[in-house]
């Protein structure tokens, strides 16, 4: 079942956690928003960090395959092909950015775009890969 693949390889775990401290943070807020604005808040945002969790995925599944805990991930199985994943990642990406940007507003989206670019680069190229386990 591909679908199911690729719904793993975004980490809905993760993306659960992050969504209940964006509604957390959203009824903190001084000004509150309406109740649309909270469920594209969150549909964006999911989108956004379920791009980078794929990221993540395409990059590390040399690594993946060493772990125990990783190594039955699909895209080290190759259960999702290695040139289709980027692409995935890349376009669910998009799209997220894309609803904080025209549905939210603009700073939510930069915020987004930063926290992606940050858990892609430094995190998953750079600070995983020069830790020591």
């Amino acid at each position: 079942m591909l679908s199911k693949h690729y719904l793993t390889l975004t980490k809905p775990g993760i993306i659960f956690g992050n969504v209940i401290t964006t509604v957390g943070g959203f009824y903190l807020a001084k000004t509150h928003s309406s109740f649309v604005i909270l469920l594209l808040t969150i549909l964006g945002l999911s989108l956004v960090i379920a791009s980078g969790c794929a990221f993540n995925n395409f990059f590390d599944r040399d690594i993946d395959s060493l772990m125990e805990r990783t190594k039955k991930r699909p895209s080290v199985l190759g259960l999702v092909s290695g040139q289709q994943l980027p692409f995935f990642a890349f376009f669910l990406g998009l799209f997220g950015l894309s609803v904080l940007f025209f549905f939210v507003n603009s700073l939510s989206a930069l915020m987004a775009l930063i926290g992606l670019v940050f858990y892609v680069i430094f995190y998953t190229l750079c600070f995983k890969r020069l830790s020591v386990s």
